[in-house]
């Protein structure tokens, strides 16, 4: 009985032994599949979003033209400048009236600016370019002369830098907000605006609507939440920077339906991962809220 039991136990063994290994060599290929989705794949996967964005008193020159937001660049060594280039172009692709940038050209310092430069130049010798600061650009530590240095250059390659101005365009009015993190918000900038113009507030972080719920705009644009960077289906971000984590990325109606806003996933990315999450460059159609 002894020799008969120990010889029926062998094969059990070695069955279990085979289902040990086959799970680790699966679980190894399923790891590395996830990894190179996760590193290599989704930071890449550069998505183009078409939303129409309707806006109450929009001047009937303003209805039907394009305006391309491209936020959270991060010209940095995890974020390749091949990225950086293919968001540029697929920006001018889109014919659009109007570029607004919302913010974190680089993420701790400024010497890859130049891949900043060249791609807005490039649109700024088209359309106009309306840009605003993100909390990275003062090198995540408050560095007044970094956010300096960021602004002198996107202005030296075009762009029409709004640092808690206001900037009105005949039946549309633009209204650039400085870093929440900072503490360099402005909310009196809004008032500025002609009261007959609807008002598109560009501010980095989309916290900064509990500065400015008071004043008068329409829609907010927003970035820095990358869309949550790293998203598990049913579950949602691991991460959200922002203290209201129910918005995130995409459309929100905002107090009862009255305004909106719009955070983009952004661009680039930290630490070289997205999951469940690809970069975007958004292309707004601009209606009258009449048409929506």
């Amino acid at each position: 009985m002894t020799t008969g039991s120990t010889s029926a136990g062998k094969p059990q063994r070695l069955i279990t032994r085979r289902r040990f290994l086959g799970s680790v060599a699966g679980a190894a290929v399923a790891a590395t599949a996830v990894g190179a989705y996760a590193f290599r794949y989704e930071p890449a996967n550069l998505r183009l979003e078409r939303v129409d964005l309707a806006l109450p008193g929009l001047g009937a020159n303003w209805v039907g033209k394009r305006m391309v937001q491209l936020s959270d660049l991060h010209a940095s060594e995890p974020v390749s400048p091949h990225l950086i280039a293919r968001a540029f172009a697929m920006a001018a692709a889109c014919e659009p009236d109007m570029v607004v940038l919302t913010g974190d050209y680089v993420t701790n310092n400024a010497l890859r600016l130049g891949w900043i430069e060249e791609g807005v130049r490039g649109l700024a010798q088209r359309w106009p370019v309306v840009a605003t600061l993100g909390n990275h650009d003062y090198c995540s530590r408050g560095e007044v002369f970094a956010a300096r240095e960021v602004a002198d250059r996107l202005r030296g390659a075009g762009a029409r830098l709004l640092r808690n101005e206001s900037l009105a365009l005949g039946g549309l009015t633009l209204v650039g907000l400085d870093d929440l993190w900072n503490g360099k918000v402005e909310p009196g900038a809004i008032r500025a605006a002609p009261a007959a113009d609807p008002v598109i507030v560009l501010a980095h972080n989309p916290d900064t609507y509990d500065l400015v719920r008071g004043e008068r705009w329409d829609v907010m644009l927003s970035g820095h939440t990358h869309g949550g960077q790293v998203v598990i289906p049913g579950i949602g971000p691991l991460h959200l920077p922002v203290q209201n984590k129910q918005r995130y990325e995409g459309w929100y109606a905002l107090d009862g339906g009255t305004r909106g806003m719009y955070i983009n996933r952004g661009v680039g990315h930290l630490m070289h991962v997205r999951v469940w999450c690809p970069p975007e460059v958004t292309c707004f159609t601009l209606r009258s809220a009449a048409q929506a």
